[in-house]
């Protein structure tokens, strides 16, 4: 029997059925939100103090799920992903990492597994179904479900040990985003790409890989050129990003601190700040496009918006 209970409330403002196109409706959390995933008619948010909570976007009932009431280990959530098998991932800032299959919960720390270090900055999952997880100081490693494999500065060409970001490639190449630069590992082999604060990394449709950094822009890599891009020579607001994904047009959105969110269709720029949208704040800290295509942005002050 589950010792744990949830705690169960009604969002009134919770999802934006009835909201014109180009329009935003919010969610105030009342902590700041870095991390956004989707299975089935859920939402989930992992946040900076707030734990973990659910949204149904059906009926608009939120459940939360903190150190308190569920067996969630810290209530700072960095990072959500889900396995092949539909189980939950949950990286925490100190707690380690969290496995929820919707009732139970389990948990993998640096005592009592191979996991590195419990600072858990980044999830992905290859196409095995392997668990990817980067950590702050304890490099990156892999879970098959039994064992752990660890890779870092000392025992492989990952250049840093702080992972901020992952992605894979439809050819199975894990690309990690690292304090101190890009590197792609092919299973066998690890090759690095360039230096800076590497702080997210997406995908497009056409293999293009995406990089924001932490003070050098954007840029694009198409896998032998590079194009950068930054307040000097395009519309990014801000030097400083934070956040990237592609919508279903493959249009890719930015969020920076400071600069607010822009969107960039490979030639048209569209930014939006306080000043000139209803945006509340310029710090975007996450951005998740769901499978309606409703572009959910968090930003500073626990405010989360929703754009159509």
């Amino acid at each position: 029997m589950n010792r744990f209970l949830s705690l169960t409330v009604v969002v009134a403002l919770s999802y934006p059925a009835n909201v014109r196109p180009q329009e935003w409706k919010v969610l105030d959390l009342g902590t700041n939100i870095y991390a956004i995933a989707e299975k089935g008619r859920y939402l989930w948010f992992g946040g900076g103090g707030g734990g973990l909570r659910k949204l149904d976007t059906i009926t608009g009932e939120m459940v939360s799920y903190t150190e308190a009431n569920s067996g969630l280990p810290d209530n700072y959530v960095t990072s959500i992903a889900f396995g092949s098998e539909g189980e939950m991932w949950i990286g925490t800032a100190g707690g380690g990492l969290a496995e929820f299959d919707g009732k139970r919960w389990k948990v993998y720390n640096a005592v009592n597994s191979g996991l590195p270090r419990d600072e858990v900055r980044s999830l992905a999952v290859d196409h095995r179904g392997n668990l990817w997880v980067g950590t702050y100081l304890g490099g990156l490693a892999r879970f098959d479900g039994e064992s752990w494999l660890v890779y870092n500065k000392t025992n492989s060409g990952l250049p840093d040990d702080r992972v901020y970001s992952i992605v894979i490639d439809d050819w199975g190449n894990v690309w990690t985003g690292t304090n101190r630069g890009l590197a792609r590992f092919d299973g066998k082999e690890w090759k690095f790409y360039r230096g800076g604060y590497i702080t997210s990394l997406a995908l497009d449709v056409h293999g293009n890989l995406w990089v924001g950094t932490a003070g050098d822009g954007l840029a694009k890599f198409d896998g032998e050129d590079w194009v950068t891009y930054g307040p000097d020579n395009s519309k990014l607001p801000s030097y400083l990003v934070t956040a990237l994904t592609l919508d279903h047009q493959n249009i890719l959105w930015i969020g920076t601190l400071g600069g607010g969110l822009a969107s960039f269709d490979g030639r048209v720029w569209t930014v939006y700040t306080e000043e000139n949208s209803e945006l509340p704040d310029d710090d975007i800290l996450a951005i998740f496009v769901d499978a309606r295509g409703h572009k959910w942005i968090a930003t500073g002050g626990g405010k989360l918006f929703v754009h159509k």
